[in-house]
C-alpha cells in the first residue's frame, strides 16, 4: 500500500470526524488555554490549526517513510529468526497482542521520558511544548 492509499483509507475519517468535532466543540466551549480568555476569531484558530495540521502530516510522513519500514522490516525478521520476548513461548495471539500493547506503552513511556531528560533529544520533542495555546491540534 503507498502512503497515497494510506492517506486516502476510509478507515481514516471517523478520525477526521472526531477532529473536527472538537475543534468546533473547543471553539464553542473551551477549557483551558488562552481560548479561554480572548476567545479569538475563526482566522487564529484556522491558522493555528492549520499549522498544527501540516505539522503533523510532516511528521506523519516522515514516520510512515522511515520507521514503519524499519519496524516492518525488524518483525519479520524478528518472526522469522524466533528472537525476541514474545517468540520465547508458545502464546495465544490475545496475550501475545496485549503483552506486546503493555510493552509498547512501557517503552513510548520512558521515550518520553528520555525525550525530556537528554538535551539533543529535548531540542526536537520542546516543539510539541511550545504551543501557547494548546487545542486538539496540538
Amino acid at each position: 500500500m503507498s502512503l497515497f492509499d494510506a492517506a486516502l483509507d476510509p478507515r481514516l475519517l471517523p478520525a477526521g470526524l472526531v477532529l473536527v468535532g472538537l475543534l468546533v466543540w473547543e471553539t464553542v466551549q473551551p477549557y483551558i488555554s488562552q481560548y479561554s480568555r480572548d476567545r479569538p476569531g475563526w482566522k487564529h484558530r484556522s491558522r493555528h490549526a492549520a499549522w498544527n495540521l501540516g505539522v503533523g502530516i510532516v511528521n506523519s510522513v516522515m514516520i510512515a517513510l522511515l520507521f514503519v519500514w524499519m519496524w516492518q522490516t525488524s518483525t519479520q525478521w524478528a518472526t522469522s529468526a524466533g528472537f525476541g520476548l514474545l517468540n520465547l513461548w508458545e502464546i495465544p495471539t490475545a496475550v501475545r497482542l496485549f503483552a506486546a500493547v503493555i510493552l509498547l506503552d512501557f517503552w513510548t513511556y520512558w521515550w518520553h521520558r528520555m525525550n525530556h531528560r537528554l538535551p539533543w533529544l529535548w531540542r526536537f520533542h520542546r516543539f510539541h511544548h511550545a504551543d501557547q495555546t494548546m487545542d486538539v491540534t496540538t
